[in-house]
């Protein structure tokens, strides 16, 4: 729940690339990714500092929430990564990658 007055805020995400998408494999596209069974097809809900993602939770088919885990590059994305914050990031739904 966002709260009045802070500099976290909460907000819905859409626009993850996901490995259907060809600019997920490409590694200068500096955009946020996901690595997901449901992709962008189910609600995902993003907290952030700063313009930051800090936090992403996503609901699987039965609508319950599961907490992304947050890789600590965007691979393969390459660059970005020395902004503040590490810049955008890599999503993993747990348990999908072997060791997520």
């Amino acid at each position: 729940m966002q709260q009045p007055n802070s500099a976290i805020y909460v907000y819905e995400a859409h626009d993850f690339l996901t490995p259907a998408d060809l600019d997920y494999w490409n590694p200068l596209v500096d955009r946020a990714r996901l690595t997901s069974p449901y992709g962008n097809s189910t609600r995902i809900v993003c907290s952030g500092f700063h313009g930051v993602a800090t936090s992403c939770f996503q609901a699987d088919a039965d609508g319950n929430p599961h907490q992304l885990k947050r890789l600590p590059m965007n691979y393969p994305n390459v660059t970005g990564y020395l902004a503040p914050g590490g810049g955008v990031s890599h999503w993993v739904y747990p348990g999908f990658v072997p060791g997520s």
